[in-house]
């Protein structure tokens, strides 16, 4: 059978036009190194440099030099093919497009902390955006450890629709566009790029943020926060904030366009922050012939008023299907990728953010490097220690944080709907919402005790195929134009190093105080026996974690396969018959316990009670009208407490934290003496399956 083409090809003139101009990749080590992970057994991979075995790349003053002269040529030349593309590849004898083209991503370093107004107008800095050089300097830091230990760099965006790519494929949204350029870059230096989004339509960052250090991720070295189509809301992103650097084993630099609640973690604990920019001096596209003497990326880009839209017709550019002789789907493809509204950006928009990003990092590099040559010039090989060293920097962090008042914070604009404590102490966090980081492991399923025969809700469906798509025209420039991976790369398969640098794992699931009076608390109820009547609810199979090669969802049904989108709000789903869901919770250390339970899906969602008349059949988007005798239980360690149907409601009213996030706290106490093992337990009783209840996100700390 004929090879399928997932990958695009550059050909051999094409390849060599590139490399004429622009140079390529030329090291080759050939030395007899010494094997294994060296630095795993430090702290942080803080190894000292008198510790670095004889033979170490590192110590080798000849190979470094030779490394460091091809890292400088390779991020030039990303560089250069990134001004290339937008149109500013030869402006040398021209100094208004020069003027521009210095412009054009240059990131603006502020003086955060001693200005009230923290919201920056956009003429006050370039258009790579602003930040400062406490943080510049400390994304230069992470990227010289990263090289140093052969590290892997980890990039995460949340957000909205706007960050998922909604109206896109998936691969055109930023993120990924930041990865298709910076994977080789990196690769070539030594470094695992590692680029998750996880992002949801219509919610913000709140559900996933008090759980940050497992649903995105512990080792994340810059995180996005990118979800102002929901509110501008400072209490989220400061919780955002707090919660990633908390949780993780590194602290992330947090990039964002909106600060207020940004700026007192970066002036008084030291967390490195920026702002995004909008790309300066591109220019307009006034009518359908001027249009095409403009560089494809900038196209359409941005109209002259009257001319709108010629952008919005060009705005996206998205196919579900493209015929393959080895699978048929079983119903008939949309010509296009739904939510392609005004509010999502286009794919030129995602393309210019990510490559702004990329260029972020590009310049943060291309410092590391020359800062690397002129240390070791000055004090020999291999580089000084506190020059790339990051553990004393990120504790240094954390325990400012963890001191901060949240009293004197913009925790208050929660109104005592949830603990201060999440402010200060990390929270775990387990949820069925995708993607997330590591979804085998992060999964509420993971935490739920089997019933006696061993039943657990697990995904019902299966995708209709797996493997890469076929190569897809409308995730890459046109032939004739300039396509930056090509100058990076010059490789002839481009996505060669993409498709085969993430390493998934498998592809199959693991199957596994009210106005209405006090709770009543019960002692001594007997066992909480685990119920049959709950089901998995929204989730999609396959591995769902948000990075570039994700192979997720095609299920039946799928009008859209191609479209490559993850994004799902799933959750463990039951009724009053379901019995107990109880989970088991490890290493709980502060006594915080808090539930995300949707109410508003339809009774009938909850099938897997259908004609059933008792609890677990006699086995030992509105809210529905709750009935008098409905009573809403949960269990810590077998005691159990009852909110009755006027206190489930209040709850329901009185605790949302954020667009469509509803919480639950059923243990605030500072005296707990952990860290310790929890068992928790919920049912609803009194309803039938007149009510549907979905837990999607269970967290502690």
């Amino acid at each position: 059978a004929q090879e399928l083409q997932t990958v695009p090809y550059l050909d051999a003139q094409a390849r060599a036009r590139w490399v004429a101009k622009y140079g390529k990749w030329d090291l080759v080590d050939t030395a007899n190194r010494p094997g294994g992970d060296y630095s795993g057994e430090y702290d942080s991979r803080d190894i000292p440099g008198d510790k670095f075995p004889p033979g170490a790349w590192q110590t080798d003053a000849k190979y470094v030099e030779n490394f460091l002269a091809e890292a400088k040529s390779l991020v030039g030349r990303a560089k250069d093919a990134i001004y290339e593309e937008y149109g500013f590849g030869n402006v040398a004898n021209n100094e208004g497009l020069q003027a521009l083209k210095e412009k054009f991503l240059k990131v603006t370093m502020m003086d955060i902390e001693n200005r009230e107004d923290i919201e920056f107008k956009e003429e006050e800095y370039d258009g790579g955006g602003w930040s400062t050089v406490q943080s510049m300097e400390g994304l230069v830091r992470r990227l010289l450890h990263a090289m140093m230990t052969n590290d892997s760099f980890t990039v995460v965006a949340a957000g909205d629709s706007t960050a998922a790519g909604h109206g896109n494929h998936f691969k055109q949204n930023y993120l990924m566009q930041f990865h298709r350029v910076m994977e080789p870059v990196m690769k070539h230096l030594g470094v695992k790029l590692i680029s998750r989004v996880v992002a949801h339509g219509g919610m913000s960052t709140v559900q996933d943020s008090l759980g940050s250090q497992s649903i995105y991720g512990d080792e994340i070295d810059m995180l996005i926060w990118d979800a102002t189509l929901m509110g501008r809301n400072p209490e989220i992103l400061e919780l955002f904030g707090r919660q990633a650097a908390l949780g993780g084993k590194r602290v992330p630099i947090i990039w964002s366009d909106l600060t207020r609640g940004l700026q007192h973690l970066h002036n008084q604990a030291g967390l490195d922050i920026g702002h995004f920019g909008a790309g300066h001096g591109l220019p307009l596209t006034t009518d359908a012939e001027q249009a095409l003497t403009l560089p494809w990326a900038v196209r359409y880009l941005h109209c002259i008023k009257d001319k709108q839209e010629l952008c919005d017709a060009n705005k996206f550019r998205t196919t579900c299907w493209i015929d393959r002789p080895d699978v048929t789907p079983d119903v008939v493809q949309d010509s296009r990728i739904g939510g392609q509204k005004n509010y999502n950006p286009g794919f030129r928009q995602h393309q210019l953010k990510g490559r702004l990003i990329a260029f972020i990092v590009l310049e943060c590099l291309e410092e590391a490097l020359i800062r690397w040559t002129k240390e070791t010039t000055n004090s020999g090989h291999p580089l000084s220690d506190h020059h790339w060293h990051v553990k004393s920097y990120y504790d240094n962090v954390k325990a400012k944080i963890s001191k901060l008042d949240p009293n004197n914070s913009y925790f208050a604009e929660f109104n005592g709907k949830i603990s201060k404590r999440t402010f200060q102490v990390p929270l775990q966090g387990r949820t069925e919402y995708v993607p997330r980081n590591d979804p085998h492991n992060t999964s509420i399923r993971s935490i739920i005790r089997p019933t006696a025969d061993g039943y657990i809700p697990n995904v019902e469906t299966t995708m209709q195929y797996e493997g890469a798509d076929v190569f897809n025209p409308a995730l890459f420039p046109p032939e004739g134009e300039v396509d930056v991976l090509g100058i990076i790369s010059s490789r002839r398969h481009l996505e060669d190093d993409l498709y085969n640098s993430h390493d998934q794992g498998s592809q199959q699931e693991h199957r596994r105080t009210s106005i209405f009076g006090k709770p009543i608390v019960e002692k001594g109820t007997g066992p909480i026996t685990p119920g049959y009547g709950w089901q998995l609810f929204r989730s999609k199979p396959g591995y769902c974690d948000g990075s570039y090669n994700a192979v997720c969802g095609r299920e039946p049904g799928d009008k859209c396969l191609l479209s490559g989108h993850e994004d799902s709000r799933g959750g463990i789903l039951g009724n009053c018959l379901s019995g107990w869901l109880v989970m088991d919770l490890k290493d709980v250390k502060h006594g915080i316990i808090i539930l995300k339970i949707e109410t508003y899906h339809n009774p009938n969602t909850s099938t897997r009670t259908a004609g059933w008349i008792e609890v677990n059949d006699g086995k030992s988007r509105k809210l529905q009208t709750f009935p008098d005798t409905f009573a809403f239980d949960y269990a810590i360690d077998g005691r159990i407490t009852t909110l009755d149907r006027h206190q489930y409601k209040l709850f329901s009213l009185d605790r949302r934290i954020g667009p469509n996030v509803d919480i639950l706290q059923v243990m605030d106490d500072p005296t707990f003496p952990g860290p310790k093992d929890v068992e928790v337990g919920i049912r609803m009783r009194g309803c039938g399956r007149n009510l549907a209840f979905s837990l999607s996100h269970v967290y502690w700390g």
